[in-house]
């Protein structure tokens, strides 16, 4: 990922997707992606600065904003929910307490039906680097909390608890979550996707957008658990291979568009929309998803996944643990499979 430029803001301003389609104005298929977005209904897009802090960004400015343009009273539920997780987190640095101190209070007027009532307020606000960097200081230590919370638990981890995820890494719980997710610039990876919607209370919607001709446009609805049983927000983010951005969905288009996508411009099969528990996958041509897991000892699996990241054809987080939206498994033997 290209460094930070100080030029650039943390969060930019809401742009329309023809801005997207010039960012790669010379690759066809890349613009012909756009416009399918175009057609389910999504009308803009925010960069977020690639600073390795671009996923915990997009998601946490993405859930303000989401938060912002609701019904009054789902935007004081969300708010206070919000208000109160993070009220509950302090930090060592006078600094960075200070700096949370003033996020809290910002988030906390929402709640109370004060705080920001346009969304260009809130972009204005977060021209502030220091409140940018509060944000996505508090996102990362409340995916931490939930992970630390629910260490243990393998229904929240899918299938593998987070504690043997971390160790499987070769570390343990709390190295891991100094090293990959309190750490400020070090990139998500997949798990912390997961786990993300329950910290925040959230249900992640996740657009893949690929450059390249044979890869189709995807989406992946990550859902917190029992999401059914209370309407949370949903957060639009897209992903391009290293970097998130954010994307806007307008809420009258929210329920449906991820669920229905148009025929792919590179094949004409039927699109197929798969779940895999909390996720569901939306692609345009490529085969469904395969659930993958292994009875390998934990040796054994630090091994392979050393094996698999050699690999040019498959993926740890693919064959593993199911992070991801396509497990191939391609290295497992028969027996090794459950």
């Amino acid at each position: 990922m290209a460094p930070a430029q100080s030029t650039f803001p943390a969060v930019g301003k809401l742009e329309t997707l023809d801005k997207l389609r010039e960012e790669f104005k010379f690759n066809k298929s890349f613009g012909e992606k756009v416009k399918q977005l175009e057609k389910l209904g999504y009308d803009g897009w925010r960069r977020m600065r690639g600073d390795g802090n671009c996923f915990y960004r997009a998601v946490g400015f993405g859930l303000l904003e989401v938060i912002v343009e609701a019904p009054q009273q789902l935007q004081r539920k969300w708010a206070q929910h919000m208000s109160k997780a993070i009220l509950a987190l302090r930090f060592n640095s006078e600094a960075d307490q200070r700096d949370h101190d003033r996020l809290c209070k910002l988030i906390g007027k929402l709640a109370e039906g004060t705080g920001w009532q346009q969304v260009a307020e809130l972009e204005d606000s977060f021209t502030d680097s220091s409140l940018d960097q509060a944000l996505v200081r508090a996102v990362r230590h409340l995916i931490g909390k939930c992970m630390v919370e629910n260490a243990d638990d393998e229904a929240l981890g899918n299938g593998m608890s987070f504690r043997l995820l971390c160790e499987v890494e070769g570390q343990s719980l709390e190295g891991y979550l100094s090293t990959k997710i309190l750490k400020m610039g070090v990139e998500a990876e997949g798990h912390i996707i997961k786990v993300t919607t329950e910290a925040l209370r959230i249900n992640l919607h996740i657009v893949y957008l690929d450059r390249h001709d044979g890869v189709p446009l995807r989406f992946e609805n990550v859902d917190a658990l029992d999401a059914e049983d209370d309407e949370l927000p949903v957060v639009n983010v897209q992903l391009r291979p290293g970097h998130y951005d954010g994307i806007h969905l307008p809420r009258n288009k929210a329920a449906g568009a991820a669920a229905a996508p148009p025929k792919s411009s590179v094949a004409s099969t039927t699109p197929k929309q798969v779940s895999m528990g909390r996720s569901t996958v939306v692609e345009q041509h490529a085969p469904a998803p395969k659930r993958v897991t292994s009875n390998l000892s934990r040796d054994a699996m630090r091994a392979r996944r050393v094996q698999c990241e050699e690999s040019e054809e498959s993926t740890w987080g693919d064959y593993i643990c199911g992070w991801l939206p396509i497990s191939c498994g391609s290295c497992l033997t028969r027996n090794e499979r459950q």
